[in-house]
């Protein structure tokens, strides 16, 4: 059960972390870029996590797929309507992960 709350803790910081910068950009139509850092962090520990330990697939396509997005966003220094949509993806993509989290904890 240790092993499941680990995971789950660290799929739950990319979480955070993710609508933290959701919010940000919501409020103020840009991203902050320590917390695209933050993000980034939370991301490859949850990787390194998952790797160890194992997961569900479905969370874990959803976190790798929050990290391509994230990956993408940075290379093409979005902004203005591109930034716009892809935050609102990034948004879908969030609540696709508490959702997937809701399902992982109550299967344990």
């Amino acid at each position: 059960m240790s092993n499941n709350l680990t995971v789950w803790t660290a799929a739950k910081e990319v979480s955070t972390a993710l609508g933290a910068m959701v919010n940000t950009y919501k409020t103020l139509r840009t991203v902050k870029k320590q917390e695209s850092i933050i993000l980034k962090e939370k991301i490859r520990a949850f990787q390194t996590i998952a790797r160890a330990r194992g997961m569900g697939e479905v969370a874990r396509a959803n976190i790798d797929e929050i990290a391509k997005t994230q990956v993408f966003i940075d290379q093409l220094h979005m902004d203005g309507a591109a930034l716009d949509y892809a935050m609102g993806y990034m948004d879908r993509l969030n609540d696709m992960l508490n959702s997937n989290l809701e399902v992982y904890m109550n299967g344990f």
